[in-house]
């Protein structure tokens, strides 16, 4: 096994595949396309923003609790690249902010394609290809719902949050497949 399928592995272990993160980050776009749709659009935004400012803590404390680290040894070449990818996503967060000040039903679409992107490189860092089509699916409906269907906002957030649980329940699934078969080796 080559140091980088080996800091990638050390990655899955100790973050169970990014399981914990999709499955939150799915129940928290389903619960902000509910409150945008029941209470109203202000609180649906408040929802996704502060909840999405949790999923690095809730991340970490769910897979402590399961017994996983929660983070990655220090001489793990990706280490770095673990922290830097999601502030970058951070850092687009913005935009959405900007988009929707412009007209409020382009938030969620301009979060679905800075999220989108951001999760493109969860591929090389987690070695799972599965967050190619996850990245590249939210973006071209983050683009798709902007641009033609902007009516249909809290619906692209409601299928992007099945779609991020979806990605975790495989990811926990491809988890505990990979790493009860290593620990009865």
């Amino acid at each position: 096994m080559t140091d980088l399928a080996n800091a990638q592995k050390a990655l899955r272990y100790s973050y169970r595949s990014a399981s914990i993160g999709q499955v939150y980050g799915g129940a928290l776009w389903l619960a902000s396309a509910l409150a945008w749709t029941l209470i109203n659009t202000t609180v649906g935004v408040l929802v996704l923003l502060i909840g999405g400012f949790l999923i690095y803590p809730v991340t970490k404390l769910g897979t402590r609790l399961l017994g996983n680290p929660g983070s990655v040894d220090g001489g793990n070449p990706l280490r770095e690249a673990s922290v830097i990818i999601p502030i970058v996503g951070a850092l687009g967060i913005p935009v959405a902010g900007a988009a929707a000040l412009y007209d409020i039903d382009w938030f969620y679409p301009a979060f679905m394609v800075v999220m989108g992107a951001h999760y493109l490189p969860f591929s090389h860092l987690y070695g799972m290809r599965i967050f190619l089509p996850l990245g590249a699916g939210m973006w071209l409906a983050g683009l798709t719902v902007g641009l033609w269907a902007r009516e249909w906002s809290a619906v692209g957030a409601a299928l992007t949050g099945v779609v991020l649980a979806a990605v975790g329940v495989k990811a926990s699934i491809d988890y505990r497949r990979e790493f009860t078969r290593s620990s009865a080796t």
